[in-house]
């Protein structure tokens, strides 16, 4: 597990310590199920139609449940770039697509 900083409104933050202290847990217990549940619940409802972001999300998953051992910074910090470069090629590839209208024009 990784430490990271999250920033809250002061009601929210009031709200999980409440919620915290009546469920004899910490806050980041509660933050971390949360978590795990809005990622649970976004990945059953979308079926991704790229056949490569199935494939990473069955990955990813895997590795979440144990059943693979986790990625190393390193991995991590490839899989990001590789995204990035990935999504800007797609992004261009769009635009260079599409009709532009000529600047000043909104169409």
């Amino acid at each position: 597990m990784r430490r990271t900083n999250l920033y809250l409104d002061p009601e929210k933050l009031r709200a999980l310590k409440m919620l915290a202290a009546n469920e004899d847990a910490s806050v980041s217990d509660l933050v971390r199920e949360a978590i795990d549940t809005m990622i649970d619940g976004r990945l059953n409802e979308r079926a991704p139609a790229d056949p490569r972001t199935t494939t990473m999300l069955d990955d990813v998953l895997r590795r979440v449940d144990g059943k693979r051992p986790p990625l190393s910074q390193d991995e991590i910090d490839r899989d990001v770039a590789e995204a990035v470069t990935e999504a800007r090629s797609d992004r261009a590839n769009r635009r260079r697509r599409s009709p532009s209208l000529p600047r000043g024009e909104n169409g």
